[in-house]
């Protein structure tokens, strides 16, 4: 254990360090930027800025980014944008989706929202800002698909790019779930609040 502590910084560790300081250096105005990105920007920009807003907050251990995007508002308006993603969902579920631009989003944005639940007090806002009924609004959730084995063979794309209807529900799914496991990992001082809702 001493020697770990003791140990010179590894290559990692250091270019987090680094990244993180250049991150500071731009302060508010390049988080405005990315958040408003996050939040209504072009679907490809969306994605890149969700992404970059997890990896902050991964390597934020002081929370200052977390705490700027409950106070400037974005967490709220991306809790509160899943409920008008459900629509765009629920058309992955035919058998021939338009296009599977929304699933990538929707994954981008449950990472970040799984992200921030990781510590007790991004668990705490997710709640207070109303994650659970956003979800539990959702319809895409009641519309799981036939497992019939022969149907979803038969609706399978035949590039193999397209996954089947039920392994696109899985695919949204999955993350809520996971998501739900965190903020109940998190909150457990606060078990009875995450637990209610």
């Amino acid at each position: 254990m001493w020697e770990r502590l003791t140990a010179p910084e590894d290559c990692f560790s250091k270019l987090q360090r680094e990244n993180l300081a250049i991150i500071e250096s731009y302060g508010t105005a390049l988080m405005e930027v990315v958040c408003r990105d996050a939040c209504d920007g072009h679907e490809i920009g969306r994605m890149l800025a969700l992404a970059v807003l997890d990896r902050v907050l991964s390597i934020d251990r002081q929370s200052q980014w977390l705490v700027y995007l409950c106070n400037s508002g974005y967490l709220r308006v991306l809790v509160e944008s899943l409920r008008q993603d459900d629509v765009a969902l629920q058309t992955l579920l035919t058998p021939q989706p338009p296009l599977l631009k929304p699933l990538y989003i929707y994954e981008s944005k449950m990472a970040l929202l799984t992200r921030v639940a990781k510590t007790a007090q991004g668990a705490m806002e997710l709640l207070r800002c109303g994650l659970v009924g956003q979800l539990v609004e959702c319809q895409v959730f009641h519309m799981l698909p036939q497992n019939d084995a022969l149907r979803v063979f038969g609706q399978r794309d035949p590039s193999g790019f397209i996954p089947s209807p039920l392994e696109r529900y899985r695919q949204i799914l999955l993350p809520t779930l996971r998501l739900m496991q965190v903020i109940l990992t998190s909150t457990t001082t606060q078990h009875q609040q995450g637990a209610a809702q």
